[in-house]
């Protein structure tokens, strides 16, 4: 089920510049209050406090940026030759592995059966999915005559390929805070887009 987290439904489609902004105010100086064992103690602000109109620290700092190199940030980005991506992703390099040494709907052997039952099941239960809710849509398609030729009748099937379960921006993660699922809590990972230069580099 989708989202199982707060950070699994802010990366998806830019969320959080939808449903978050950053804004700043004027704080009285006479009452800051200093951390307590290391915990910050904001100041409360009063409920006719009205927000600057521009971003106080702009101007204020100078920062350059050393972009990600070879593609390296872009899902897009070509590996062929040429390209100047030699080496690829670890995403890519990993996907090629699986495709040629543990992709088990090539060179299944027992140890893949579970997995292929897994995969049948799946597509059965969205090839009827599909049937439920296009439904409507084909009997219309149907009800015009299309496609014609004796009027053959319409029918949506799946495929699951077990690589496509790689095949997207955030199948390599790393994990940032080396905590583990016996701490009780979600592990703050990185997809590899986001990893800066690291891995190629």
């Amino acid at each position: 089920m989708w989202p199982q987290s707060l950070k699994e439904f802010l990366e998806k489609e830019r969320r959080l510049h939808s449903h978050f902004a950053v804004n700043a105010y004027l704080l009285d100086p006479s009452q800051l209050s200093k951390p307590v064992d290391g915990i910050a103690k904001p100041q409360n602000l009063p409920v006719d406090t009205l927000k600057l109109d521009s971003e106080p620290f702009k101007g204020l700092f100078k920062i350059d940026i050393i972009h990600a190199q070879r593609g390296f940030s872009d899902p897009k980005a070509s590996d062929s030759p040429g390209s100047g991506n030699t080496v690829g992703s670890l995403t890519k390099q990993l996907i090629s592995y699986f495709d040629k040494h543990l992709n088990p709907s090539d060179q299944p052997n027992e140890d893949d059966i579970e997995a292929l039952i897994a995969i049948d099941n799946a597509t059965t239960e969205f090839d009827k999915k599909l049937k439920s809710s296009f439904t409507s849509a084909i009997s219309e398609l149907e009800g015009l005559g299309y496609p014609g030729f004796s009027d053959p009748q319409i029918t949506l099937t799946s495929k699951v390929n077990p690589i496509d379960g790689l095949n997207h921006d955030s199948a390599v993660q790393f994990n940032v805070t080396n905590s583990d699922a016996t701490s009780g809590q979600l592990p703050l990972s990185l997809p590899e887009k986001y990893n800066g230069l690291g891995y190629q580099n």
